[in-house]
């Protein structure tokens, strides 16, 4: 691995760089990113991917640029855990991704996972949805056997401070049903990854409370009108969002280096 620059950083971050870097091997380290929209960032420029819905600066983009690692982002847009597992995508007319976790590399080091939304969608309990991850953190275990497994839970779409309106066009009701849907998600993460060993789940749920819809400092955009907006994808996260997800991994990780160094 190279060496991270410790210049210009405040002085906390600094010494947990430096801490990091004493662990260090000749080798890179290596990220792999797996999920759905909220791991892709599909309105986020540059993009990457356009049939995947990618961005350049989505969260493992960002993360790996603040580790200096290698990155494989493998993440697409309406994918479900079963597409990460062993089904295939089908994209558009044109575009076919395989599973995920067939093109996992065998060295990484980091594996992301940002999904279960678009099951939960189409019917799939919580129960299931957690039966599903486990399936699928053992998957990764089997082929990616160093990895260490973060499981980034989704960010809060709707708050206290969404109310029905333009930037919603959601329902009170609408809001409420998808609330508890999310909270049903953040639980099969936290389920999950009590369960297996190596899996940490990264609270963004918890995190983004006070930045829903409506706040003052949303990390996940509403609902805009207009036919500069033809392409976008409302209430999924914004370049905030997925900056301050990338912020909370690499504290995680650089904690969790200088535990070891310790």
């Amino acid at each position: 691995m190279q060496r991270l620059l410790t210049s210009s950083i405040p002085r906390q971050i600094r010494q947990q760089i430096q801490a990091f870097n004493r662990n260090m091997t000749t080798q890179r380290l290596h990220i792999a990113a797996l999920g759905s929209s909220f791991a892709s960032g599909p309105n986020i420029e540059p993009v990457e991917n356009e049939a995947a819905g990618r961005s350049k600066r989505n969260y493992a983009h960002q993360l790996a640029e603040k580790l200096d690692a290698k990155l494989t982002d493998l993440t697409v847009s309406g994918a479900t855990i079963l597409n990460l597992l062993h089904e295939p995508q089908i994209v558009g007319w044109t575009s076919v991704f395989p599973p995920q976790v067939d093109s996992l590399p065998t060295d990484a080091d980091i594996v992301t996972v940002t999904c279960g939304g678009n099951d939960m969608a189409l019917g799939a309990s919580s129960e299931e949805v957690t039966r599903r991850f486990l399936s699928l953190i053992d998957k990764i275990k089997e082929k990616a056997t160093k990895a260490k497994i973060y499981l980034v839970q989704y960010p809060d779409v709707y708050g206290d401070a969404t109310k029905p309106g333009r930037e919603t066009a959601v329902s009170a009701e609408g809001i409420r049903v998808h609330r508890e849907m999310k909270r049903k998600l953040a639980q099969a993460n936290e389920d999950a990854a009590r369960q297996r060993d190596g899996v940490e789940v990264v609270p963004v749920a918890e995190a983004s409370r006070d930045h829903a819809i409506g706040s003052e400092v949303p990390w996940v955009d509403g609902l805009r009108r207009g036919p500069q907006w033809r392409n976008f994808i409302p209430y999924h996260p914004n370049l905030a969002g997925h900056t301050a997800v990338a912020e909370m991994l690499f504290d995680m990780i650089s904690k969790q280096n200088t535990c070891k160094a310790d």
